[in-house]
């Protein structure tokens, strides 16, 4: 299949935010008019999807709604972007309903994490058209280092030259927070270089827990070529089980029948609640034999942490881990 790469932005463009997943209902009047400003100062436009602010019982929408809104935002020939509001726990409910078609003939930039894994992913698998993982527009109403996550969003969205994926000074996860509660500030000891080497393919992936929703089905991307991982996870669903939930996720990831096609993986960072360590995941990489031999690095700015790098979903990244500083250059984008 053809590979689609959609038009970047420009100022005075428009970004249409329609809720896949979670309700834009769960945002605060005051944390929306914030994330407005933001791209506003960018020089873009906002608007919403028609059903972006229903919410059931579920803290979501009827599918027929959400996919309506997916549709409409396609269709219209106004918006540049389709950036959703948060992840969630559902989208996938979305995947057999969507028409595909429509999709790949109104090719625009569609951006989120977390539970967008799933929609991301399947988009690509079925249309050709290059999707993207970014902060999501809840995640602009936050001050947690949000310079660094709007530097790496109009790198990845509004320029067509490469870029490398720098790191942040420090960082917030946004659910360990303090006595008074506000976020922790941690400093960033940078990426963690787990196995050596250096790897050129296509960039897939996103959530694990998200992303293993979608083998041996339709929607797991099929690439010709090398592949190289963008991994993370969140405990938010598992609380203390997480590292057992991640390990045999890991497993099952390594089992799949495309995993010989993998020449490289690149882990976001875990929340502290998580207990995934650098000692944890050289243990990992040490007892399973087709994670050795490839280039890993771990804890990227990217996953359920403030701040988020943006990268695309069947883009071409390089990964260099033989250098004293280790490089991760998206290429195309």
């Amino acid at each position: 299949m053809q590979t689609i790469f959609p038009k970047k932005l420009e100022t005075g463009d428009t970004i249409m935010v329609i809720s896949p997943s979670m309700s834009l209902s769960l945002m605060r009047d005051e944390s929306v008019i914030k994330a407005v400003e933001v791209f506003q100062a960018l020089g873009f436009n906002i608007v919403f999807g028609k059903n972006a602010k229903e919410a059931d019982n579920f803290k979501s929408s009827s599918i027929s709604s959400r996919v309506e809104d997916i549709h409409q935002a396609f269709l219209d020939p106004s918006v540049n972007m389709v950036l959703c509001t948060m992840g969630g726990y559902n989208s996938n409910q979305l995947l057999d309903n969507l028409d595909y078609t429509l999709i790949k003939n109104n090719p625009k930039i569609f951006t989120g994490y977390s539970d967008i894994t799933a929609l991301s992913n399947a988009i690509l698998a079925k249309t050709g058209l290059v999707t993207y993982s970014s902060p999501t527009f809840s995640g602009f109403a936050k001050d947690l280092n949000l310079d660094f996550s709007i530097t790496s969003f109009v790198s990845c969205f509004a320029k067509n030259a490469p870029y490398t994926i720098s790191q942040s000074e420090y960082w917030f996860d946004e659910w360990k927070k303090d006595l008074l509660g506000k976020p922790i500030m941690n400093d960033n000891d940078g990426h963690w270089v787990l196995s050596a080497g250096s790897a050129k393919g296509i960039t897939i992936g996103g959530n694990l827990n998200t992303f293993r929703l979608l083998y041996g089905t339709q929607y797991m991307p099929q690439i010709d070529g090398d592949i190289v991982l963008f991994l993370e996870d969140d405990s938010d669903s598992v609380g203390d089980f997480m590292i057992h939930e991640f390990d045999r996720n890991i497993v099952s990831l390594t089992q799949q029948s495309w995993f010989n096609q993998v020449t490289g993986i690149i882990f976001g960072r875990f929340q502290t609640r998580g207990e995934i360590s650098r000692g944890y995941l050289v243990d990992l990489i040490g007892r399973t034999t087709k994670l050795q031999n490839i280039p890993i690095i771990a804890n990227v700015d990217f996953g359920h942490n403030k701040p988020m790098i943006s990268f695309p979903v069947g883009g071409t990244v390089i990964v260099d881990t033989n250098k004293r500083d280790s490089q991760i250059e998206i290429v195309t984008h």
